[in-house]
């Protein structure tokens, strides 16, 4: 009786190893989608301006120690230029407080934001105009960290297409008609 309770202890033990295995091994979930919901480009003789709202309504119940960092981007089409602009966090409450006494600036402090309490999160950014940026691309580098900062999953949203491109019109001949 003693070695059959025994085998039934190795085998519920075996059993549990397995399940325990299984669910270790399954698939890491991706950082739930941002997406971006209206965009606006504009230029000036010197000057760049980005003007985006993302959906960030998935990231709302982000888990209390999880921090999700978005590093918008410009990307030229033409060459290897590019131009990161300011990143912001949002944060699970654990978190965001870290975070929030381990920064050592204003600009860190305001950099981070608790994801329980946005739906939409305006980027506003404003750069110097480059000639590479004619024809550019803005995208943004979204990445999920956990406890100790460890990078759990990574993406990238695709943001407005920057189009300044001079158009040159040729003009054709005339035909009047009598």
């Amino acid at each position: 009786m003693n070695k059959h309770n025994t085998s039934r202890a190795l085998g519920a033990l075996f059993l549990a190893a397995t399940v325990a295995g299984a669910v270790s091994a399954a698939p890491v979930q991706p950082v739930k989608s941002v997406k971006v919901l209206s965009s606006e480009v504009q230029r000036s003789e010197t000057k760049l301006m980005v003007s985006t709202v993302l959906d960030v309504e998935p990231l709302r119940k982000l888990k209390t120690n999880r921090e999700v960092w978005i590093r918008p981007v410009i990307y030229s089409n033409q060459t290897a230029d590019s131009l990161a602009l300011p990143e912001f966090c949002l944060a699970g409450h654990n978190r965001y407080i870290l975070l929030q006494r381990q920064a050592r600036s204003d600009s860190q402090r305001r950099a981070v934001h608790r994801s329980a309490n946005l739906s939409t999160f305006p980027v506003d950014a404003i750069v110097e105009f480059q000639p590479w940026m004619q024809d550019a691309r803005v995208e943004y580098l979204v990445s999920e960290a956990g406890c100790c900062s460890y990078v759990k999953d990574k993406e990238i949203v695709p943001g407005p297409d920057i189009d300044f491109i001079p158009r040159v019109f040729e003009a054709t001949d005339w035909v009047y008609i009598t």
